[in-house]
């Protein structure tokens, strides 16, 4: 009754309405970082398991003469486009 609310719904010692909100909010806010988690992960795997090292690659092999031209222009679209 002097705890600042009404019914079952007054605190986190006299209601079970209180409770139900906590653990509601804790489960979002849960789900959330695990979303962000999430997110970051794909964006440092896509940029650490890009093809930037396979362009490297193809790189050196066209400046140390092992592709021609041709080659190298055919096998860098095929990278940039099979991502």
């Amino acid at each position: 009754m002097f705890c600042g609310g009404y019914g079952n719904y007054s605190s986190f010692a006299g209601g079970t309405g209180s409770n139900l909100w906590f653990f509601g909010f804790f489960i979002i806010k849960v789900l959330i970082f695990i979303g962000i988690a999430f997110f970051i992960a794909k964006l440092v795997k896509k940029y650490f398991f890009s093809n930037h090292f396979s362009l490297k690659s193809l790189d050196d092999k066209y400046v140390n003469g092992e592709i021609d031209e041709e080659e190298y222009l055919r096998r860098k679209d095929f990278i940039k486009n099979n991502k």
